[in-house]
Parts: structure tokens; C-alpha cells; sequence
């Protein structure tokens, strides 16, 4: 169900004040599309390159992010396939990422 919603979106906008962590960055990138989210640290901590950051304070800034060339969109999700490796399982990723942390 969740892959039926993707391929109906281009990307998803998460302009989150605070959260501790969303399913949404991991899917979003897992199904690629563009992440538009609010440069803040705990989206920068999860997304790093992938995601195209924005000041959740500042509609004029969310507004430059959206009108933003589809090739910088593109970008960004080829740096997402290159960050997180697709061709892998979820649980040999998950491993990978307990063993970089350790």
C-alpha cells in the first residue's frame, strides 16, 4: 500500500517543527523521491544529502525549494541511491547502519 502511494507523488514536503523520527525520510527515499524538509538537526541527522533543506519559519524559503529545477530534484535522488544502498535488504541495511555506529 505504501508503494501505491509513492508512485502517485513526485516527493513529499515535511516542514516538521520537532520530531524525533519519521518513517517518512526512509520511505521516501526507499521509493525515490525528492524529501523538501525543514532545515532543522534531527532532519539533517537522517536525510544528510538527500534532502533538499528549508526554513520552517519562512514560507519564501519553502516557495524557492518548490520552484527548484526537476534536475536538482533528480540530484538529490541519485545522491539518496548512492547513500543508501537499494540493492540491499532492509535488514542487511539496518545491520550495516548498527555497525557504523558502534
Amino acid at each position: 500500500e505504501i508503494s501505491d502511494f509513492y508512485d502517485k507523488i513526485d516527493g513529499v514536503i515535511l516542514p516538521s517543527l520537532a520530531e524525533s523520527y519519521s518513517g517518512n525520510y526512509v520511505e521516501a527515499v526507499m521509493e525515490q523521491k525528492v524529501i523538501i524538509t525543514s532545515n532543522l538537526n534531527f532532519a539533517t541527522e537522517v536525510c544528510g544529502n538527500c534532502a533538499i533543506y528549508f526554513n520552517p519559519y519562512s514560507v519564501k524559503d519553502l516557495y524557492n525549494c518548490l520552484n527548484m529545477s526537476t534536475d536538482y530534484f533528480n540530484e538529490k535522488i541519485q545522491i539518496a541511491n548512492k547513500e543508501f544502498d537499494m540493492s540491499n535488504s532492509w535488514d542487511r541495511n539496518i545491520s550495516n547502519f548498527l555497525e557504523s555506529i558502534k
